[in-house]
């Protein structure tokens, strides 16, 4: 009796398979099919071009980077574009670097890998000791991406499309803006999928910039506990390195100045020898004859800074003055024109994380503190870009500092509120303090012991040469001047001074035509010529007790 169901059963069963097998194989083919550029990269892409390009399309985030780039340097700098309050007490403002990496595209088999390199250990390719090195050195794979599409030829390099979406908008420790201890200080717990996403991602023709919103799920964060969250914009800024680092300049440490180091393998010294070099911007001769004629002559290229479009308009002719005061240093060292502080361009695009850009922070945080730090070429010393800071309420400690320290002999400095002008000016010499860690100098912390105290009472000596023989120690005012010794104003505060000059030019003069090997007697002659006078000796700022009682950190 169930004999024709069953029939009619299996009769439809046979059907079916025969009219799916079809499609199912039309699928397969489909599948076994090379995507297509424009299946991958659509019409609806928002494209921008640049060093590569960069599309956004459905929430998905492609690098299409030519083949040309894979190998090649690029230095990523990560920077908080926007910031809880109160993070790590307010330290932690817009603009603040959280990391800096020279990063590697490479592509291995159906994959582009990224990884992090370094420059801490080397030797000579030349050398057999190299093949060591480079294998008791690998460098760590940060990201593999898997080969979405080959794009259409770029430059004249073909191109391999990306999806780099989760790099940029996950947690990656390595980019994602949040230190362990910062994590550990917060309770912080994970990162939130649903509340992170990109902002934008632009291409320029030297570097790539994304922005991201991430949130982070945290116990106990800065504010607004009950939301147990932290929230923050992180952008990271990706710029190709010149394919010719800059000439270096060996450091000497009787000479102050910011170093970087590595541990040469390759050289003949019956150890992994150390050697130190300077981290300084590129300044070079735009017209070499006039410069080695002795002529004052501009650099090839600026140093720019330009001011935090949040800057108060009552101090920012302080603050640009503070920067290009420096300019007096460089003129020592043969550059006209070297250093020049502007205001950022009127255009919405414009972000001082931008790594092509040099900025003069105002951070409207509680905070009281400046900072001038830099990014350097980790192969050659060479600034990149500085980004100073200045936190707002550090206003108030300069305020009870004139009062504090001057007022006694300084009437301008006797009560609240300070003299706005008088406060001004003690506001440029921060940023010129700032300023000259940014273009490499250290804290000296000799300096303020090369004056005797009868020098610091006579304004016409103070006006001259300032509180001490560099604005890099801490002498921040003149505390020793009496009622009646006649100093007015900006007399009693620090200044660019003779050490600062020297130091300047040390660092910055050109030497043709030298290697660096070839420059150390030069340097060491110039260093003698003032080993003698106190005004041009250097100390560093030392944690702990002092080794020398003449450079006392405060």
């Amino acid at each position: 009796m169930i004999t024709r169901p069953l029939n009619l059963l299996l009769f439809l069963c046979v059907t079916t398979l025969m009219l799916v097998a079809p499609a199912m194989a039309d699928d397969d083919k489909k599948e076994d099919e090379p995507k297509k550029y424009k299946d991958v990269i659509t019409d609806d892409a928002e494209t921008d071009e640049g060093m590569f390009k960069v599309h956004r399309l459905d929430g998905k985030l492609f690098f299409e980077i030519p083949e040309n780039l894979f190998g090649r340097d690029m230095l990523l700098v990560s920077r908080i574009a926007k910031v809880p309050a109160e993070l790590a007490g307010g330290f932690m403002a817009a603009g603040h670097k959280t990391g800096e990496q020279v990063l590697r595209w490479e592509m291995v088999d159906e994959k582009v890998l990224v990884r992090k390199v370094s420059f801490e250990r080397v030797a000579d390719e030349n050398t057999a000791i190299h093949k060591s090195v480079v294998n008791n050195n690998f460098f760590p794979i940060l990201a593999s991406f898997e080969i979405q599409v080959e794009g259409p030829k770029m430059k004249g390099s073909k191109t391999q499309v990306i999806d780099v979406t989760d790099f940029y908008q996950e947690d990656v420790p390595a980019i994602s803006g949040l230190s362990q201890s910062i994590r550990k200080r917060y309770k912080v717990k994970s990162l939130d999928k649903n509340r992170s996403f990109l902002n934008y991602a632009r291409a320029y023709p030297e570097n790539v910039d994304v922005r991201s919103t991430l949130t982070f799920k945290a116990d106990e964060p800065p504010v607004e506990s009950n939301t147990e969250t932290i929230s923050l914009e992180m952008h990271q800024s990706m710029v190709l390195l010149p394919e010719e680092p800059m000439r270096r300049r060996y450091a000497d440490r009787r000479v102050g100045w910011f170093t970087y180091e590595e541990v040469n393998f390759g050289l003949d010294k019956q150890k992994a020898a150390t050697q130190e070099f300077l981290s300084r911007w590129r300044l070079e001769p735009k017209d070499e004859k006039s410069y080695a004629r002795g002529e004052l002559v501009e650099p090839k290229k600026q140093i720019v800074y330009y001011l935090d479009p949040g800057t108060p308009e009552k101090w920012a002719p302080y603050v640009k003055q503070g920067v290009e005061d420096w300019n007096v240093a460089f003129e020592t060292a043969g550059f006209k024109n070297a250093i020049v502080a502007k205001e950022a361009p009127n255009d919405e695009e414009w972000t001082g994380e931008d790594v092509r850009y040099s900025v003069v922070r105002w951070a409207a945080t509680e905070y009281r503190n400046a900072m001038g730090p830099s990014v350097a070429d980790p192969r050659s010393g060479e600034i990149i870009e500085s980004d100073i800071v200045w936190y707002h309420n550090h206003m108030k400690t300069y305020r009870n500092r004139l009062m504090l320290e001057t007022g006694a002999s300084n009437p301008l400095a006797r009560s609240l509120p300070i003299d706005d002008e008088l406060l001004g000016e003690a506001l440029r010499q921060v940023i010129a303090h700032e300023i000259g860690h940014a273009i490499g100098l250290p804290h000296n912390m000799i300096a303020s012991s090369a004056y005797p105290v009868a020098s610091l009472r006579d304004p016409g000596f103070c006006r001259e040469m300032g509180v001490s023989p560099s604005i890099m120690d801490y002498t921040r005012q003149n505390y020793i001047a009496q009622p009646g010794d006649g100093l007015v104003g900006s007399d009693y505060i620090r200044q660019i001074g003779p050490y600062d000059h020297y130091s300047v030019n040390w660092g910055y003069r050109w030497i043709s035509d030298k290697t660096p090997i070839e420059e150390k007697p030069i340097l060491d002659s110039w260093f003698l010529e003032k080993a003698d006078d106190p005004m041009y000796r250097f100390s560093p700022q030392r944690g702990g007790l002092p080794v020398d009682p003449r450079a006392q950190t405060e």
